[in-house]
């Protein structure tokens, strides 16, 4: 502080004072001079200038930690200046104003201190940092360092697509275990997962039943009687499926099948390897051309309604005459929510169903995709499927068939529901046999 007013820098972050905050201001000649924002805009506003009025005579050593004050008289200084802030006539110098300017490297310099404990509560080591004149400005205890180039390395290493089935017996116990291994195998290989799925059943333990007739292997033609496990005091066991469908380097493809024949000797593993596929490297405009002269058509059909055996062998003879690929199948059945009105997915089942089959044709005729939609739902209705939707991905972006789909499911869901209702009040109201048959003994001589 001086005889006039000056411009203090506050160059590493901005600060936003209201009027009546106190603060504390770096004073050139050593120490800090208490003050209080006397003019200020809006906090959550622009800040064109701020003004501070402050004590005339600097303060050296005003941290609490200080050998020079204690806690009470730190505490005391501090009430002290803030008093004589608000009442300059009491003290014989007069305040100053100063005025901090809203530019990109002139803001007011205050003391790191209390920014770190407003701002992240890093108020030990603003402390800690006080202590080190010579690295102010150079120690930023809140600033997140930006991610370092060159951290992730495009590899030109051919890639392999693998899909996995894992099937067997496990003990009830071994369930979750299994999953933990087989998440282990696929991080020593380096592969990502990149869809996995599985389910479980619980196998008949009764003494009369060998191990054939639980769980059965045939490969190639050829039938494989599997290894017993080991006896455990739970005799209870699970039969397990499994797939994963992973991507990993080609040089790890060996390490993979290893890992898989020695981690889990009881379960049966198959791996189906892809061509190797080169780094990505972007789209020339060759193949964009190629893209758009291809007549190839990729969609999704979505059924739903009462589940009944043989449906899905109805539904794909008709999409194989149509030529019509199947790269994806879910089915999910379950029951009704009454709470919701709409479909819930049950592992145990239901007597509900939902079916998902992505599939993939050739779409050179104009009317394939328009003949395909009616066929379905034709068929669909026949089987039991109350709604059917054939919705391609060329025309996916406008999502219409979202909001048709759905309302049409829990419109049936909700027909389903007052019909189960309506045959429950029925049996209800039926006469019950035992009594009539009661009556007539009790009559007869």
């Amino acid at each position: 502080p001086g005889d006039k007013e000056e411009e203090a820098a506050f160059a590493d972050s901005c600060l936003a004072l209201a009027q009546g905050d106190v603060v504390e201001v770096a004073a050139s000649g050593g120490g800090w001079v208490y003050g209080r924002v006397v003019g200020a805009p809006d906090r959550h506003g622009y800040f064109p200038e701020t003004r501070v009025s402050w004590l005339g005579r600097p303060v050296a050593g005003s941290e609490p930690t200080s050998p020079n004050l204690s806690q009470d008289e730190y505490a005391a200084l501090r009430e002290a200046a803030a008093a004589a802030v608000d009442h300059p006539e009491a003290i014989p110098d007069a305040p100053r104003t100063t005025i901090v300017k809203d530019r990109t490297a002139m803001w007011c310099r205050v003391r790191r201190r209390i920014f770190n404990r407003l701002s992240c509560s890093h108020h030990r080591l603003a402390s800690t940092r006080s202590r080190f004149p010579s690295a102010t400005g150079a120690f930023t205890p809140c600033r997140v360092s930006p991610a370092r180039k060159g951290l992730v390395q495009e590899s030109d290493e051919e890639m392999k697509r693998v899909i996995l089935t894992i099937s067997g017996k496990v003990g009830a116990a071994d369930g979750s275990d299994l999953w933990n291994q087989l998440a282990k195998v696929m991080s020593a290989a380096d592969a990502n997962i990149e869809v996995c799925g599985g389910t479980f059943v619980q196998m008949s333990d009764k003494g009369k039943t060998s191990e054939g007739e639980s769980f059965s292997v045939s490969a190639f033609g050829a039938y494989i009687l599997p290894a017993g496990l080991s006896e455990s005091d739970d005799k209870t066991h699970l039969g397990c499926t499994m797939f994963v469908k992973a991507i990993l380097p080609s040089a790890r493809v060996p390490a993979l099948t290893k890992l898989l024949q020695t981690h889990s000797p009881a379960q049966v593993f198959t791996a189906s390897l892809s061509s190797p596929e080169p780094p990505e490297r972007g789209h020339s405009i060759e193949d964009c051309f190629n893209s758009l002269h291809s007549h190839e058509q990729t969609g999704t059909i979505y059924l739903f309604g009462i589940d009944r055996p043989g449906q899905l062998a109805k539904i794909t003879e008709t999409l194989t005459r149509f030529g019509v690929s199947v790269s994806n199948l879910r089915v999910q059945s379950g029951g009704a929510d009454s709470s919701k009105g709409d479909f819930l997915p049950s592992p145990s089942g239901g007597p509900l169903a939902e079916n998902r089959i992505r599939i993939r044709f050739d779409n050179s005729s104009m009317d394939t995709a328009d003949r395909l939609r009616k066929d379905i739902q034709t068929v669909g209705e026949e089987l039991g499927y109350a709604v059917t939707c054939l919705t391609l991905d060329s025309h996916a972006q406008f999502g219409a068939f979202q909001p048709s789909y759905l309302l049409q499911r829990r419109a049936f869901v909700v027909c389903y529901l007052m019909e189960m209702r309506k045959q429950a009040k029925v049996r209800l109201r039926r006469p019950i046999p035992l009594k009539r048959e009661r009556r007539r003994g009790t009559s007869a001589p």
